[in-house]
């Protein structure tokens, strides 16, 4: 039986061998960088104009938690909050922050963007059952307002000069 526990043996290093060799023989697809968008008046416009909207109008997501806390409706604010940091700064402010033309302006962008979670965890920090305080969850969103403000603030550094031709 020796016999057999070596063909075994061969059989399943030869299986072995050959599924490597396919594996290794196969193109690898390359990487596709995402396309950098753009820094013209158009695109730094439509960014800027997401943050005014989220930040001032009624529909936009400094109403929605407003509203929320008025009304004492902590598990909706919780709810809110949850998913309003991505919405917010990983997609909005994100977006605006690489339309900037000024590393350090760059710089305080990623700052501001690290404030607006830091605000966004204390109004869910005072949206907590057993933890609802409405007036700290509304300083909290007075802070996001005035660091939201501070982002869209930063439109005016841009220098069309260094992107346009």
């Amino acid at each position: 039986t020796a016999m057999n526990r070596r063909q075994v043996l061969n059989k399943s290093f030869m299986a072995g061998v050959a599924s490597v060799f396919a594996t290794s023989t196969t193109k690898a697809q390359p990487a596709f960088a995402k396309e950098k968008e753009p820094i013209t008046r158009e695109n730094v416009a439509a960014a800027f104009a997401d943050l005014k909207y989220e930040l001032n109008d009624p529909n936009g997501g400094v109403a929605i938690i407003q509203s929320r806390i008025d009304a004492r409706d902590f598990v909706g604010t919780m709810e809110f909050v949850r998913d309003y940091d991505l919405e917010l700064r990983k997609k909005r402010m994100g977006r605006a922050k690489k339309l900037l033309t000024n590393n350090a302006q760059k710089e305080v962008a990623t700052m501001t963007g690290n404030a607006v979670t830091f605000d966004l965890i204390g109004i869910n920090r005072n949206s907590r059952p057993g933890q609802e305080d409405a007036e700290k969850a509304n300083k909290y969103l007075n802070e996001l307002r005035t660091d939201l403000q501070n982002m869209i603030n930063m439109e005016e550094t841009i220098d069309y000069s260094l992107v346009e031709l």
